[in-house]
């Protein structure tokens, strides 16, 4: 049986919100916990880049009970789109959650929560 042992740490100050994973293990194959960097989920358009890997969060009425965030991923220049709703990718930022295809033109309302979202 698999189990999930580590420390959930979130952290929010203003503008933006820092998830870390540390000392997390499922019984997979890899060895410790890697660095993961923060994700700034600011009013607006926030850009994050590490090596190949690229993700833009989109944010929209910040601060209110109807903020919207729609999130994009790519890896060397590809767009990642999930297979199905709920599918998690591990990546610079940590566990990614898909939920669903962000809408365009991106607006505030539902759905609240799409694409690429920590998670």
């Amino acid at each position: 049986m698999n189990r999930l042992r580590g420390l959930l740490t979130v952290a929010l100050c203003v503008g933006c919100a820092v998830i870390c994973l540390a000392g997390c293990t499922n019984g997979g194959p890899e060895p410790g916990p890697r660095p993961i960097l923060p994700v700034r989920m600011a009013e607006g358009r926030n850009q994050h880049t590490a090596g190949p890997w690229k993700y833009v969060v989109l944010v929209k009425g910040a601060g209110t009970r109807s903020v919207t965030h729609g999130g994009h991923l790519w890896r060397q220049g590809n767009v990642i789109v999930g297979a199905r709703r709920g599918q998690v990718m591990r990546t610079p930022w940590g566990l990614l959650r898909w939920h669903g295809p962000v809408p365009h033109p991106f607006r505030l309302g539902p759905p609240y929560s799409s694409g690429w979202l920590p998670a």
